[in-house]
């Protein structure tokens, strides 16, 4: 129908999720999203994971290989902070785009460097059998030679286990 498209809404009829897989790697962003069933939300725990490519502007935070969990809709580990309508602001510059307000590891009481293109991650593994999932991200670009290595393992052991291994070297005593 063309741009009449946009006046009706989508007639398309419903229906639960049954044939798609609980947990799915989006490697060219560098999100991956684990959930115990997708087809029972207020049941459903979820697990979301991001090691991207696309460093820590625009947009994007200080955030590499951080997570998030919500269980039947209900966050229980959140990336903190609210901007709002407050971009720019001290609040929203100095907490909410940071490491330390996202799960995220510090080194020396230092996080990942903020609007910067080259703090990049990577889904280095994913693998999704029926009762666990398994994903690893490498944020060891995202430190700027802070450390020489910084490998997030998590196993997710459903319906809701997580197990993490930080596996992490840096270049002297940190």
């Amino acid at each position: 129908i063309g741009e009449l498209s946009l006046v009706f809404e989508d007639e398309q009829p419903s229906k639960a999720p049954a044939d798609l897989p609980n947990s799915r790697a989006f490697r060219g962003v560098g999100w991956a999203a684990l959930h115990s069933d997708l087809t029972a939300p207020d049941e459903d725990t979820f697990f979301l994971f991001k090691a991207s490519p696309f460093g820590s502007v625009s947009h994007s935070h200080a955030d590499q290989n951080t997570f998030a969990i919500m269980k039947g809709g209900k966050a229980l580990a959140i990336a903190s902070g609210y901007y709002g309508p407050a971009y720019g602001q001290p609040h929203h510059t100095e907490w909410t785009r940071q490491t330390k307000a996202n799960n995220g590891i510090l080194v020396n009481g230092e996080g990942q460097p903020i609007n910067d293109a080259t703090a990049t991650g990577h889904l280095s593994a994913f693998e999704d059998r029926k009762g666990l999932t398994y994903v690893c991200g490498d944020a060891t670009a995202a430190y700027g030679g802070k450390l020489l290595r910084f490998n997030r393992h998590v196993l997710f052991l459903r319906p809701g286990l997580f197990l993490m291994l930080d596996d992490l070297e840096a270049p002297g005593a940190a």
